[in-house]
């Protein structure tokens, strides 16, 4: 079908077009005054600013142009920067209506945009036509796209206008706003009326409260409103230049040849499509012309808007102060006032009734919890001036927050912001202390509110006026009836009043607290957040410029001060004086030094010796390890001791914290910790020291690093010396010169340091990692050789390109890393060697009772040879098996326990530098939607968990923290047996298989937590991994089936245990003992001690003999043939008593022996017994062969062997020479 487009439709939009244009352009664009126009009463589309968008129908009041009539032509001048145009349009009044409404469902030709009414319309017919696909979509799609773009130009009309309207306002505006600023400067805070009362005041303090807090709003909004004006006027010029560009490029393709061979339909509908971009981005730019004219002709409202604001709000709180202070101090005059009355009228009811003494001495104590020190009006005062330190607080936060973020977006990451974030970083507020506020505080509200609780209580039961009374007559007294009635309702009546303004002053007293409370919890909160952004931009900014020949002048000034003769006469004299003042502390030390020292050099000797001693094997004992371990620390704690001490006078008598004493003395005091440690670590490396002799690290180890520590320690405690002395508060120069020189070559000395101490042949950690590491052991070694050395390196470059702050973070973090690496190896090894000691003695304790206990049961045998017991030398005592399993689990939990403690100091020590890592959350790789529980504030005010899908994005920080999850999931399955052995297996008495189970299961719960954690902070769950789970599914089916089984068939020997670790089994002809069950397959060490690996899934589908499943009994049988004649009874008695005899058979069940076969030479029997483990069967069969075979000797029977009877036939007789005792004489001949 056609779709025609009517002129007259097309000529009527463009007139409305004419007239809107008209009056944006002249109220925007023409800077003379508007000419008069003529007025006309014909009806017009008027826009008001107020509205925009709206249309009404009313008289035409339009400046620019006047309206035409309805019969004649009316011609349009639109004059705008972009397009310069004159449109004519021609309305007939002869168009019936009819042909009016289908003329406005088509689109205009001719390159006239259409309303989104008529491409509306369009775009229906164009759905409802029979046209063919795909030129049916194609008509469709370009339909819409016209719709969305006259839409979008509705929109950019209606802010056009609404920019001319606000732009209109605005000197209106600015003259309301001056007019305000004047009247706030000019006016007087009231004054308070002197018989205002606290019910008076507290309104008036509120309301001015609440004004307040309408007031800060404001000036919040009036300087977001400034910023994001300031943004705005930076952003307009390039927004502009493109829109007009894209209008360019728009024209030009709207000016284009439509392609060859399309149909008029599609014709007419692209047409439609570029006439409405191009009006569209037409009315884009005359919006953001009309904004950057208003922003330019109205430059100073918003900043009159920030300064009325401000003025407001300082005036309001001056108002509130003192409406608050007046409040404070009428509270006390009549609390006072209140004491005094019932104290006098106490006083003049000292001879009256008890009961209205009791009454009148209970007014006074209402009345005196109102005044005093800790009086109600004293908690209220503290409470609003807490309240008011931590609102400024909160003022301050942010004004701090805006001005960071303003010097960053104008300048970015320079030296100057590093200082002012170091700044404001050490300015904060401490969040520790404000949560141990906040958590003392939880007891002040709850008394605050039993108080309230308890004094409304009080007031209720006192509010009929009758029932306190009558109750207060019912004990008569010196005065008449009359009298005490109207005494006690005048008390009663004094009473009620007092609980009023107990309660008043209670309320005040707990909403402030509340208030406080609130208040300071958000400053905790901002104070965090803030806390978190600083750290993780301070280490990533500049502290200072790159170091260059600049630092020249700036070095040689702080060696010139640094060995000033002023300054060191200065710190000698200083260090006279305070001697000559305390003698009684001088004049032992100058006693005890000396002495020390030289007690100091006997003690290395003698650690020396003790070593020597220890290292041949002699005097092993933990009481002798702990023993040089405190003569080590001795012996490394005097020096440091001493500059402690002088550090301690220096800073003492240093007047000013600037003098060069001061710095010396908090130099000395630095320093003097690192110098500790360090020496410290060299003493326990000493030749025969702890480390070699007594925790056995490896001669060569510890000799390297005790040689390295030799020239490291002067070289890094002098260097922090030099360091903290430079680091002058009031000279920033001397530590960014001559400081980071001596900070880079200390760096670089550590990265040495470590280079050597790390070498993967030669190292510390080699004798380890050959022992224990195996192949991942030499990769993490010579990965540690490159890494940390490399990281002291890039410290150094760091300092030197102007990153002074965060190297020094960085390089402390690696010390503290280091000296808490020796410590935690010190302490491991010497627990360790103590319980190898304790093992070793346990062992030997068991070995001497063994012995003794085999000779006891030898000494019981009745025949020396009976009691020969043949030892199995592939059999250990079950006690030593023991000793030795306990160790292991032992030094297991040991490692688990320093694994964790090495983690967690590794936490606290990284703790400052992690938050800088931070900053790859900024990079998003990817996102994902997860569907997350949270609790939304209803229209009513109630609270309503709701579902919400959020998108989450995946950063590079995502993957660092999913590899630290997964490391650790693995760190801890691997570990965990020894933790769920001694918390779970020990005390449930658990035998080996089932240890095995609880710690094979814990294992596999761990690796699935942890990998599901892990994953899950990627988006990798159930629902995204369906996919993979079919693939899995169809693989079962061919190759993984197997493996699949086998992985099923090891959880069901787990669950179900057919079979256990521990237990001897026999499969295919094979005996072992289990020693492993794995995810696929189970272990099995056969008796000649080979190592079969059986997959699971045989296990389970194979028949299978398990000898120790329900009873670790077995019956062994002795097979036993005597010959014929023998006594059978007799035979039979004497196995069973062998079998009785023996110590390793069971008395129940009774062994017994049975006659069961005549055979061709011997009698048969045998004899049944059992063990109670299988480990004893071989040795039970060999002993009660050898016994058995000695006792039917020793009763004379015979034991058959097998006989043969041979007919000899020859053809005639045979010659028989029979002989007896036939010896082989010496010479080779035989003798008779």
């Amino acid at each position: 079908m056609e779709f025609l487009i009517d002129f007259n439709a097309a000529a009527s939009y463009t007139a409305r077009r004419g007239l809107r244009w008209a009056f944006l352009l002249t109220a925007s664009l023409l800077a003379a005054p508007t000419p008069a126009v003529a007025q006309t009463t014909s009806s017009a589309i008027i826009i008001e600013p107020s509205s925009p968008g709206r249309r009404t129908t009313a008289p035409a009041q339009l400046k620019p142009v006047a309206a035409p009539t309805p019969t004649t032509t009316a011609t349009v001048a639109v004059e705008a920067p972009a397009v310069d145009t004159t449109t004519t349009a021609t309305a007939d009044p002869a168009t019936s209506p009819t042909e009016t409404a289908d003329n406005a469902t088509t689109a205009p030709v001719d390159g006239a945009p259409a309303s989104p009414e008529q491409l509306a319309a369009a775009l229906k017919k164009a759905e409802e036509s029979t046209t063919e696909e795909p030129a049916k979509s194609e008509l469709v799609n370009l339909y819409k796209e016209a719709l969305a773009a006259a839409n979008a130009a509705e929109d950019w009309r209606a802010k056009a206008l609404d920019q001319v309207a606000r732009r209109e306002s605005g000197p209106a505006r600015s003259k309301a706003l001056q007019e305000e600023i004047a009247r706030l400067k000019s006016s007087e805070l009231p004054d308070i009326p002197t018989t205002a009362t606290v019910g008076d005041l507290d309104p008036m303090a509120t309301a001015a409260e609440a004004e307040l807090s309408a007031l800060k709003k404001r000036f919040e909004e009036a300087r977001k409103g400034l910023d994001s004006r300031t943004a705005r006027r930076t952003e307009l010029p390039r927004l502009l230049s493109e829109a007009r560009q894209r209008l360019e490029e728009q024209r030009q393709k709207a000016n284009e040849t439509p392609p060859a061979g399309q149909s008029t339909d599609a014709s007419n509908a692209r047409q439609s499509l570029m006439a409405a971009r191009t009006a569209s981005l037409e009315a884009e730019v005359s919006a953001l012309e009309a904004e950057a004219a208003r922003l330019e002709n109205n430059a100073d409202l918003q900043t009159l808007e920030v300064e009325a604001a401000n003025n407001a709000l300082k005036h309001t709180e001056a108002r509130a102060k003192l409406y608050r202070d007046a409040l404070n101090d009428r509270r006390r005059r009549e609390a006072a006032d209140a004491v005094a009355a019932a104290r006098k009228a106490r006083e003049e009811l000292a001879t009256s009734d008890p009961a209205v003494r009791a009454v009148a001495a209970e007014n006074e104590n209402l009345a005196q919890q109102r005044t005093g020190p800790e009086g109600l009006g004293v908690k209220i005062e503290q409470v609003q001036k807490k309240l008011i330190e931590v609102e400024a607080d909160r003022e301050q936060l942010k004004n701090q927050s805006d001005t960071l973020r303003k010097r960053m977006e104008a300048t970015g990451r320079t030296d100057a912001i590093g200082q002012l974030l170091r700044k404001q970083q050490r300015t904060l507020p401490d969040p520790q202390v404000l949560k141990k506020e906040i958590s003392a505080r939880q007891d002040t509200i709850s008394e605050a509110r039993t108080q309230l609780v308890e004094a409304e209580d009080r007031r209720a039961n006192i509010a009929d006026e009758e029932t306190s009374v009558r109750q207060a007559l019912k004990i008569a007294g010196k005065l008449t009836a009359d009298e005490i009635d109207s005494t006690v309702r005048e008390l009663f009546t004094t009473q009620r009043r007092l609980l009023d303004s107990t309660i008043t002053d209670l309320n005040s007293w707990f909403s402030t607290l509340l208030d406080l409370d609130t208040s300071q919890r958000l400053l905790e909160r901002d104070t965090k957040q803030y806390v978190a952004h600083i750290e993780e931009l301070v280490l990533w900014t500049r502290s200072t410029r790159p170091i260059g020949t600049s630092e020249i002048a700036p070095s040689l000034n702080a060696l010139r001060w640094l060995f000033a003769p002023t300054n060191w006469m200065d710190l000698g004299r200083g260090l006279a004086h305070d001697a000559r003042n305390n003698l009684a502390l001088y004049l032992p030390l100058l006693v005890l030094v000396p002495a020390l020292m030289g007690f100091r050099r006997r003690l290395k000797m003698r650690l020396r010796a003790n070593g020597e001693q220890i290292l041949k094997g002699r005097d092993e004992s933990l009481l002798h390890s702990l023993k040089a371990l405190g003569l080590s620390l001795f012996t490394a704690l005097l020096i440091p001791a001493l500059m402690l001490f002088f550090a301690w006078r220096l800073q003492l008598i240093s007047d000013q914290t600037d003098s060069f004493s001061f710095h010396f003395g908090r130099a000395l005091q630095i320093s003097s910790m690192s110098f500790f440690w360090l020496l410290l670590t060299r003493r326990l490396c000493s030749p025969y020291g702890v480390a070699e002799a007594h925790l056995r690290w490896g001669k060569q180890a510890v000799r390297g690093l005790f040689i390295n520590l030799t020239w490291f320690i002067p070289v890094m405690v002098t260097s922090i010396f030099v360091m903290v002395m430079l680091s002058r508060p009031d000279d920033t120069t001397m530590r960014d010169s001559l400081g980071r020189i001596v900070f880079i070559v200390a760096a670089l000395a550590f990265a040495w340091f470590l280079h050597k101490l790390l070498q993967p042949q030669e190292g510390v950690l080699a004798p380890y990692m050959e022992a224990h590491g195996g192949p991942w052991g030499n990769r993490l070694r010579k990965l540690l050789w490159i890494v940390m050395p490399g990281i002291a390196v890039s410290t150094a470059v760091a300092a030197g390109l102007g990153w002074f702050y965060a190297a020094i973070r960085v390089t402390s973090s690696l010390q503290q890393t280091f000296l808490l690496a020796v410590a935690a190896a010190v302490v491991y090894s010497l627990l360790r060697r103590g319980w190898m000691i304790a093992r070793r003695e346990l062992a030997m304790k068991e070995a001497r009772r063994k012995a003794a206990a085999a000779v006891a049961a030898a000494a019981e045998k009745t025949d020396a040879a009976e009691g020969i017991v043949l030892p199995d030398p592939n059999k250990q005592s079950d006690n030593t098996a023991s000793v030795y399993e306990l160790s292991a689990r032992v030094e297991q939990l040991l490692r688990v326990f320093f694994m964790a403690l090495v983690i967690a100091g590794l936490w606290y020590i990284w703790a400052d530098v992690l938050p800088a890592f931070n900053i790859m959350n900024r990079v998003e790789l990817w996102n994902y939607t997860a569907q997350t529980t949270e609790m939304q504030t209803l229209a009513d005010g109630t609270l309503k968990a709701q579902s919400i899908t959020k998108t989450i994005p995946v950063t590079p920080g995502t993957l660092v923290w999913v590899t630290v999850i997964i490391a650790l999931t693995l760190l801890v399955a691997r570990n965990i047996t020894a933790l769920v052995e001694f918390a779970i297996a020990d005390r449930l008495s658990l035998d080996d298989g089932a240890r095995f189970a609880y710690t094979a299961l814990t294992r596999y719960t761990v690796l699935i937590l942890g990998l599901a954690l892990g994953f899950r902070n990627l988006g990798i769950n159930w629902g995204s991994v369906q996919w993979l789970a079919a693939a899995v599914s169809v693989g079962l089916g061919f190759g993984l089936q197997e493996i699949f089984g086998n992985f099923v068939s090891g959880l069901i020997l787990l669950f179900e245990r057919p079979v256990r670790v521990g237990d001897t089994i026999t499969i295919n002809g094979t005996t072992g003992t289990v020693t492993q069950i794995r995810i696929r397959a189970t272990t099995i060490l056969d008796w000649d001690g080979k190592v079969l690996v059986v997959p699971n899934k045989s296990l389970i589908t194979s028949e299978v003999s398990n000898w120790t499943l329900n009873d670790t009994a077995t019956r062994v049988k002795v097979l036993v043939g005597v010959q014929y004649g023998a006594d059978t009874d007799l035979v039979r008695k004497i196995l069973v008593d062998v079998a009785c005899n023996h110590p390793l058979v069971k008395r129940s069940p009774e062994p017994f022996a049975m006659f069961h076969t005549f055979a061709d030479s011997t009698l048969n029997f045998t004899l049944f017994a059992f063990t109670s483990k299988l480990a004893d069967r071989g040795n039970v069969i060999h002993e009660l062969h050898r016994d058995v075979a000695v006792q039917l000797q020793a009763a004379g029977i015979s034991i058959a062997f097998p006989q043969r009877d041979v007919h000899l036939m020859p053809a005639g007789p045979l010659e028989v020479i029979m002989r007896k005792g036939e010896q082989k004489p010496a010479g080779g001949e035989k003798q008779k």
